[in-house]
């Protein structure tokens, strides 16, 4: 199994993300205390609340949040206070999670005061339960996680190799697959990742845009229809950027750990610079970019209502770069990302420096220290070279202050909207989508301002 070269977090930048959980425990704790029976039942408040959970719409959303906020806290900035509030905030969230991971359609049928209570994610709950499992050894977060498994209508079907994508919630269902990853790396069982792999299939061959991105208005669309193109001319929100750029890096990084294959890390790398690096940055207030438009002469715009679920996987999305960067495995590293950066391994320091993807042909990774290390770097699937599509390897004794310096070469090509309208074209130029604007093409992530055509029709 490859594993991710770990970054270790500022602590001092936590315990104020953790306070606010605790003293909202404990002054429900305190309330139910009065008037309550014994078994410490939070009491309703004047508007009818049992708890911030029981009262708002995205109740199993809002949970997975905290459960993850709440473990690295613990486990990056060594923040003692947050292993107690996680299990202050799973007492709470379990009186009002359902017995399932309901879908959109169950959550339909039941009760609910409008269709913004049908939009529950609770099937994204078990990758970061599992977590708290993997680093607290509760029991109780282990079953949790096992009880949230989509298993019957999305990971049986997906293992099977059949494609129930079209018509589902697309960032939701990206994130689900990392619960499968978690779920196989826990339980071992081939079934989830058997389901994670198919998807990616799936999702590569019959959602992806040019710019690595899916999901018009938010949907999986019914493949060899044309309906990619066909969403050209029927809406401007493409790909809800920041939460699918959060999604797709992290079922990238499980694929390339548990798999060791590079075209995830081709995956990871286009919805880099295609995704989140092209939106625009966050303002004040909540302002936050949300949906790319690849219509033709768009514009990018921020979401007209301050604080969208965007603003908060933009920052998870942006922490992801350093640990997307590079791997490891017992006997060397994995370079994932052509970054300037530095990583350390056994003794040795790896100094990267390079202008991709503005240039393809030069990048230099300088080595200092001593002792045997395989460095192993992704040659992307489109590149011209003759190992395209694996990892090209230098397994040597390393000693003292050397270099290593080598080329990705590729020319612009023309890549297909979908199956079906082959001559609707994007341009590409190694990972980086070209779009027309101002009279040229440029890459996608310099447009801010000014309108851009990202398809064009191929003479």
């Amino acid at each position: 199994m490859v594993r991710r070269q770990g970054f270790r977090a500022r602590p001092r930048v936590w315990p104020v993300a953790v306070r606010p959980f605790a003293v909202c425990y404990e002054r429900e704790r305190r309330s139910a205390g009065e008037g309550c029976e014994a078994r410490g039942r939070v009491r309703s408040d004047a508007r009818g609340r049992e708890s911030f959970y029981a009262s708002y719409r995205f109740p199993g959303y809002t949970f997975d949040k905290h459960v993850i906020g709440l473990v690295d806290a613990y486990r990056f900035a060594k923040v003692e206070q947050a292993k107690k509030t996680l299990a202050k905030c799973v007492d709470l969230a379990v009186k009002v999670l359902p017995d399932h991971a309901l879908t959109r359609e169950e959550q339909a049928a039941r009760p609910h005061k409008d269709v913004t209570y049908t939009w529950d994610e609770f099937y994204t709950l078990p990758e970061n339960l599992f977590i708290a499992y993997e680093i607290f050894g509760d029991e109780r977060y282990l079953e949790l996680a096992k009880k949230y498994l989509h298993d019957k209508p999305f990971f049986d079907p997906l293992s099977e190799g059949k494609n129930i994508l079209p018509g589902l919630h697309a960032y939701s269902h990206v994130n689900c697959l990392s619960s499968g990853a978690r779920a196989y790396m826990t339980l071992r069982d081939e079934k989830y990742l058997r389901a994670i792999k198919n998807a990616w299939d799936m999702l590569e061959k019959t959602q992806w845009f040019a710019s690595g991105g899916w999901g018009p208005n938010e949907a999986f669309v019914e493949p060899g229809k044309g309906k990619l193109a066909e969403s050209l001319t029927k809406t401007h929100n493409h790909f809800e950027t920041p939460c699918g750029s959060y999604a797709q890096f992290k079922l990238a990084r499980y694929l390339m750990r548990l798999t060791g294959e590079s075209h995830y890390g081709d995956g990871l790398e286009r919805i880099l610079y295609n995704g989140i690096l092209a939106a625009l940055p966050m303002g004040p207030e909540g302002k936050t970019f949300y949906y790319s438009d690849y219509s033709a002469n768009a514009k990018k715009n921020y979401f007209p209502d301050p604080w969208p679920c965007c603003s908060g996987t933009y920052p998870q999305v942006v922490a992801d770069y350093l640990v997307s960067a590079y791997f490891h495995d017992d006997d060397g590293i994995y370079v994932n990302l052509f970054v300037p950066s530095e990583v350390k391994w056994k003794g040795l320091t790896i100094t990267q420096e390079t202008e991709y993807p503005e240039s393809l042909t030069g990048t230099t990774l300088r080595i200092k220290g001593s002792g045997q290390c395989a460095i192993r770097l992704r040659i992307p699937g489109w590149s011209s070279r003759k190992d395209a599509g694996s990892f090209y390897t230098i397994n040597r004794n390393w000693r003292g202050d050397e270099a290593v310096n080598f080329g990705i070469f590729e020319d612009t090509r023309a890549l297909p909207i979908d199956d079906v309208n082959s001559k609707l074209v994007a341009t590409m130029l190694g990972p980086l989508v070209l779009v027309q604007s101002g009279g040229k093409l440029v890459p996608f992530y310099e447009v801010q301002d000014g309108p851009y055509t990202t398809y064009h029709e191929k003479s």
